[in-house]
């Protein structure tokens, strides 16, 4: 009876963390749409900035009993690394909101998704780590489905500004991955939340004041879409940690391939983006990686689950 009522709760914490993190997905996706719509009309650092300014509003959200408002700066030998997780969320949002207003929806997104390979590859470099061959198979299957879907580039050996900026997000993600590891038991919630707010906030603040390309929106249309970008965003994030607490990261990770789903169908129905034969073939093996690697993912967590209790294996029923 016991174990029944454990696989239950199981079952039933698996389904609502699938539900919140497909919901995230198609979050940041909606977002990604707003940004793209934006395009021509306001530059991408103000709508960047948007994304610090209107999650200021998710913080009442994330406060807890015993915060004050130093809860809300890096404890005191963090600030190094706080810092760097800050310029790596104001890259990776400048350069997303670039990569969607510069490329076709789908094709920005099947390039931000060299992000694995890049893990694997600063893993070793950087953190010395070892990386299973599991993970650096799944990652090149990815890798060759990009270069499929950038068929053009391979045939001029030439990348554009938005290719640019789409790689740039991989980069910068990959980065913050690795600070945000570093920041762990660190530093209060909180700090590490703000960290992403300031970082768009004062980066793109900064670039807009240096270039004098701040414009106020003059509709109400436009000041909907900027603040359908920005609070969006922020909502994304705050609906995938409770996800995370729900569900594996392995299916987590399989949720959010349903970002290059969504990417395609905004980009056809709104702007009318068909992608060539090579790119639905190169968006297929994309996706195909990640259901490979949340397989592979899940097989692990299975047996490290036999390993330490061989009675009840706590992901048997997903």
């Amino acid at each position: 009876m016991g174990n029944d009522l454990k696989s239950k709760a199981v079952r039933s914490d698996n389904s609502i963390g699938m539900a919140l993190a497909l919901s995230a997905f198609l979050t940041f996706s909606t977002s990604d749409l707003c940004s793209k719509l934006l395009g021509g009309v306001l530059k991408p650092f103000e709508v960047a900035l948007s994304g610090g300014v209107f999650g200021i509003l998710l913080i009442p959200f994330l406060w807890k009993k015993g915060y004050t408002w130093r809860s809300m700066l890096p404890d005191q030998g963090a600030w190094g690394l706080w810092t760097l997780r800050a310029f790596c969320v104001f890259a990776a949002t400048a350069c997303a909101v670039t990569a969607f207003m510069l490329l076709p929806m789908a094709e920005a997104m099947a390039l931000m998704f060299l992000m694995p390979l890049v893990t694997n590859i600063m893993t070793v470099v950087v953190l010395c780590e070892k990386v299973p061959a599991s993970s650096w198979v799944v990652s090149l299957i990815g890798f060759a489905g990009i270069l499929t879907v950038e068929h053009h580039a391979l045939d001029t050996l030439t990348l554009g500004f938005g290719e640019i900026c789409a790689i740039g997000v991989s980069l910068a993600q990959t980065t913050n991955i690795m600070v945000a590891r570093g920041l762990k038991n660190k530093t209060t919630d909180l700090s590490i939340y703000t960290a992403v707010l300031v970082g768009p906030i004062l980066g793109n603040g900064v670039t807009l004041g240096i270039t004098h390309d701040f414009v106020m929106p003059s509709s109400l249309k436009i000041w909907l879409f900027l603040f359908g970008y920005g609070f969006l965003a922020a909502c994304a994030q705050f609906i995938l940690m409770y996800a995370a607490q729900k569900v594996i990261a392995a299916k987590v990770t399989l949720a959010q391939y349903s970002q290059l789903f969504w990417s395609t169908m905004f980009g056809f129905l709104v702007f009318h983006e068909v992608p060539d034969a090579f790119g639905f073939a190169g968006l297929v093996i994309v996706l195909f990686s990640g259901i490979l690697g949340a397989f592979l993912q899940n097989q692990e967590e299975r047996r490290s689950a036999v390993i330490v209790d061989p009675i009840v294996d706590p992901v048997a029923d997903f």
